[in-house]
């Protein structure tokens, strides 16, 4: 008779002691007892930072920056199509409603290719919707440009702005506002 012998299985030594409940000293690490609390202080200031501390810093650094995306169009002067074309250089054109109310679609002509370089290449003059029933404010923060973007006299332009609820609807009145200066009672279209 044979006797067949199964070889043993390579086990660490960890698994080894856990088997015959022996440890081995020269194979357990030693326990930190103040590795759990560190571990939870930094899971609190994680936590601390990301809810309270990041968004501060980041409205903080937004408005120091000299973005108007803060300021209150609500509390901004009315004036003329006259005024806004000697201001920013360009006339407004249309405003009009598209993509089944979903866009709103502001269209103006430049007049003055100098003043009105700013308004295409500079976010923070985003130019900011009021839709004057209910005072709605609709801003963007950016256009889509090409780096090339020439601004031309007498050249046509267009800015699209979401229309979120349907705000602004054909008949609407709506008002523009650039730089603290509004234009207002303009119909949009459909």
């Amino acid at each position: 008779m044979t006797h067949l012998e199964r070889p043993e299985p390579d086990r660490s030594p960890s698994i080894a002691a856990a088997e015959t409940g022996q440890l081995d000293p020269t194979t357990v690490e030693p326990v930190d007892p103040g590795a759990s609390a560190r571990r939870s202080r930094r899971r609190w200031i994680a936590a601390l930072f990301a809810v309270v501390i990041g968004p501060v810093a980041l409205v903080g650094a937004l408005m120091l920056a000299g973005s108007t995306y803060f300021s209150d169009p609500l509390n901004s002067e009315p004036v003329s199509a006259d005024v806004m074309a000697e201001e920013f250089g360009i006339r407004v054109d249309l405003v009009a409603v598209t993509a089944a109310g979903g866009v709103v679609d502001v269209r103006f002509t430049v007049l003055d290719p100098e003043k009105a370089g700013h308004l295409l290449h500079d976010d923070a003059s985003m130019p900011t919707l009021i839709v004057e029933k209910n005072d709605s404010v609709i801003r963007i923060r950016s256009i889509h440009r090409h780096n090339d973007l020439t601004t031309l006299e007498r050249s046509s332009y267009f800015i699209l702005y979401p229309n979120p609820g349907g705000f602004v609807q054909g008949g609407s009145e709506v008002s523009v506002v650039i730089d603290g200066l509004r234009l207002e009672h303009l119909i949009a279209q459909t």
